[in-house]
């Protein structure tokens, strides 16, 4: 739009993208998107503030100059509140944080630091972080820097302080080359911060290990007397707080976060971190457990064996750090605007995500999307602890993959129980692949249930390899539009008994479902008794419901199959170890949940559409399916279908929304099934990073898109 340069003596050269100082004889074509102008700044001094910056203007020789120089005031004027700090994600969507003018950085290292020294460069560290954290001046966005490769044995102060602002945080962070800094905690938290209704915030804390390590019974330092705490514990007040690759092993729990009565806790986010290994002898003990927060994002992180160090007997003793049912992968309670995305969680003690609301309406706006589960008892439970009336509102379950429920058998007790809605409102569960698990018998692929239920919808889902119960519907008189459509449920004949229905019909509505059991046994029940298919839609009043073999090309793809495809060993326990290697220094988006899911689904695709899902709910005008292969390296074929002839765009963005390449400009397609190829590489040519990527196709009336991913 503007000419993005400026000349200096006649010589083009890039923008900067910061302009800290104007220099004399230099004439400025361009300024932070301004269109263009020309000043002569020989006879001009520019100072630059905090605050953005202050043009004096002297010796004003005619009225052509004074209007020149006016109109760079006002210029400036406008950019009066920018900052040269900020906050982005770079292109591989890890989060970059840079200085403000009057940032102060603590260095601090175990290795070559001193406490006698001023800590203010990396040649004079601090060297406990006790002594760096007093350096911090809260307010101001400073920074805490640990010398990667350094080891502390003690653990932080009670966090007191705060950034200026989202884009000015307060940052923990490290410099140097080398390992994370590693904290192994002494006390009983490795960072906290403590009660009160005082408010803190804008924190930041990127790239450590929190190692328990007096708990862990590889260490040569185990000591099975000492129980911890927390990782990272915060309890109170506060204000847009991120954790970032970060590793928390071995506490009661990883991390936990708890709002003070009296006080609010809002924007709190955990991102692409490892929270294994948690478990206590005398508590409960979860790998992320949140209380009373508005707005909270948990994105790319893997958990893993939360909740238990050695299977439970079944009664609930924690004796030796056992496995009970109150322990947790996820356990959030009480809290608003929650977005689970993108995470892998494996082998909770007892639920992976659990989300407690105890009053009517106390938890709402929850969408848990693209994440994988593999094993524990149960994947999602969207209901304790109470009997209270619609009590979770505004809830989306999509784009899930669910597998091995109840594989390990943690707690000892015999249970695979995938999805859980209890008094709930307005609640949507679609597109998720709920998958392989042939050793329970008291397992289910969702339970309704509650006294309340309005607006529940269960669709588009694939069931497929689960043996004993498909869905529980346990209808009562306070429910109200709750409809169960479009699914597949497929039994290979390891036993499922697709419905078990209590209650009336009047407020529970089936249609369209895809059936089919392989081998003897009961297809339904109501009431207790049982019901052949076409017993089943009468009684049930299920319009459109068809009893077929679904035609999946790959429905035995499993988290095992993934990791030979990859270039693993393709056993369980291969794929588990190289899950908890993640972190910044050794990330693989490979080993990512979308990743995993898009190739679990591409086993579940139909020959019709290329998705899990029937052609008859596709929409009038345009159906885009799911990529293949997927992943893929170098190129994928991407199908779309038109029901009549229209111009077709389509595009590829990366996952921070930039568009990269241009597939398809306009061109006019027939009515009928159409195929684009991409050969990973962006518009100028150049390959691509491996990652994940949106595809997006628009015509004149309609758009879709879906996520796929490239391994390099």
């Amino acid at each position: 739009m503007f000419d993005d340069t400026l000349s200096r003596a006649g010589e083009k050269t890039e923008l900067p993208k910061k302009l800290s100082v104007i220099g004399q004889n230099t004439t400025f074509r361009y300024v932070y998107g301004v269109p263009p102008f020309s000043f002569d700044c020989r006879k001009s001094e520019v100072w630059h503030t905090q605050e953005g910056f202050v043009l004096l203007l002297r010796c004003f020789e005619n009225l052509e100059m004074v209007m020149k120089k006016i109109t760079v005031v006002l210029l400036f004027l406008l950019l009066h509140t920018f900052s040269y700090a900020e906050v982005y994600q770079d292109d591989e969507g890890w989060t970059v944080v840079v200085p403000s003018e009057d940032t102060r950085i603590i260095y601090v290292s175990s290795s070559m630091g001193s406490d006698d020294n001023d800590g203010l460069s990396e040649n004079t560290p601090v060297k406990s972080i006790e002594k760096a954290y007093s350096l911090l001046r809260s307010g101001y966005p400073d920074w805490m820097l640990f010398k990667r490769g350094d080891v502390w044995y003690e653990s932080f102060p009670f966090i007191h302080v705060s950034g200026r602002s989202e884009q000015e945080p307060m940052l923990f962070s490290s410099y140097g080359t080398g390992a994370r800094p590693l904290i192994k905690s002494k006390e009983r938290n490795a960072i906290r911060r403590g009660g009160g209704d005082n408010i803190y915030g804008h924190l930041y804390i990127i790239g450590f290990d929190f190692y328990a390590y007096k708990r862990d019974p590889d260490s040569p330092d185990y000591d099975e007397t000492y129980d911890a705490n927390y990782g990272f514990s915060w309890t109170g007040g506060g204000h847009d707080i991120l954790i970032e690759d970060c590793s928390f092993r071995f506490f009661s729990g990883a991390v936990g976060f708890q709002r003070h009565t009296g006080a609010y806790l809002t924007d709190v986010r955990v991102r692409r971190s490892t929270l294994l290994n948690s478990y206590s002898y005398s508590s409960h003990s979860q790998g992320l457990y949140v209380d009373k927060v508005d707005g909270l994002l948990v994105e790319e992180c893997i958990f893993d064996h939360n909740g238990w160090l050695i299977q439970g007997p079944g009664d609930g003793s924690r004796d030796g750090g056992a496995a009970t049912m109150f322990n947790h992968n996820v356990y959030i309670t009480a809290t608003n605007d929650i977005v689970l995305r993108g995470n892998t969680f494996l082998r909770s003690s007892s639920i992976q995500n659990k989300m407690t609301s105890n009053q009517p309406g106390e938890s709402r706006n929850i969408l848990i999307e693209d994440n994988l589960y593999v094993d524990g008892e149960i994947g999602i439970s969207i209901g304790g602890n109470t009997d209270d009336s619609l009590r979770f509102v505004d809830t989306v379950i999509r784009d899930n993959v669910m597998m091995y429920l109840g594989k390990s058998r943690p707690t000892g007790r015999d249970l695979a129980w995938y999805i859980d809605i209890v008094d709930n409102v307005n609640t949507v569960v679609q597109n998720n692949v709920l998958i392989h698990q042939t050793w329970s018998n008291n397992a289910y692929v969702f339970r309704i249930t509650g006294d309340t239920q309005r607006g529940v919808e269960i669709s588009r889902n694939v069931i497929y390899g689960i043996r004993d119960k498909g869905i529980r519907s346990y209808a009562k008189p306070g429910w109200s539009d709750v409809h169960i459509h479009g699914n597949y449920f497929q039994d290979p004949g390891v036993g499922m008994e697709i419905h078990y229905h209590m209650g009336g019909f009047e407020s529970v509505r089936y249609s369209d479902n895809i059936y089919y059991r392989e081998g003897e046994g009961t297809f339904a029940r109501i009431e207790n008794s049982p019901y052949t298919h076409d017993e089943w839609a009468e009684a049930s009043g299920e319009t459109g419901s068809e009893y077929r073999r679904a035609p999946f090309p790959d429905p035995d793809r499993s988290v095992e199959s993934y990791y030979a495809f990859v270039g693993g060993d393709g056993t369980y326990e291969g794929f588990i170890a190289q899950m908890r290697k993640q972190s910044r220094d050794e990330w693989n988006s490979a080993f990512t949940a979308s990743a995993i899911n898009a190739y679990i689904r591409d086993g579940f695709r139909t020959e019709s559409t290329g998705t899990s899902v029937d052609e008859r709910h596709a929409p009038d005008e345009l159906e885009l399916s799911q990529n293949y292969p997927n992943p893929f390296n170098p190129g994928t074929t991407i199908p779309f279908a038109l029901n009549r002839e229209a111009g077709v765009q389509m595009s590829i963005y990366n996952i921070l929304g930039q568009r990269i390449a241009v597939l398809v400009n306009g061109k006019r397609y027939t009515a009928g099934t159409h195929h684009v190829y991409w050969n990973g590489k962006d518009s100028s040519g150049f390959e691509v990073p491996g990652g994940v990527y949106i595809y997006v196709i628009r015509t004149d009336d309609y758009s879709q898109q879906r996520k796929m991913t490239l391994i390099r």
